[in-house]
């Protein structure tokens, strides 16, 4: 009785962890003018000059197409990535794609 308890505990402790959240960070090619704090692919993101930080993300915010949300909003990212993984140069480009241009500088006139 005793290892069938065990059992079953540990099945709910690895399922649990298959759900589990995780931290993401992003970084872009250009940093961000001012520190900003929105929602995007499931997640809170924290931005400050060139990095994003989602402290708390549900598993399916990694992956090209979340980082594409990302990217729509922000620019071109550079890397992705969770605790334990990050995108890969062909799940970058894909991320990527549709990112929003850069902000044009103007020049000064006299």
């Amino acid at each position: 009785m005793k290892l069938a308890i065990a059992a079953a505990f540990a099945a709910l402790t690895l399922a649990g962890s298959a759900f589990a959240d995780t931290r993401l960070t992003a970084t872009l090619d250009s940093p961000q003018g001012a520190p900003s704090k929105f929602i995007a692919a499931h997640a809170v993101w924290n931005c400050e000059g060139a990095t994003c930080v989602a402290q708390v993300a549900p598993d399916e915010s990694f992956g090209a197409t979340s980082c594409k949300e990302l990217a729509k909003r922000l620019g071109h990212v550079a890397s992705y990535a969770s605790d334990t993984k990050s995108l890969d140069n062909k799940a970058l480009e894909k991320c990527n794609t549709g990112a929003a241009a850069p902000a044009a500088i103007g020049t000064a006139s006299r």
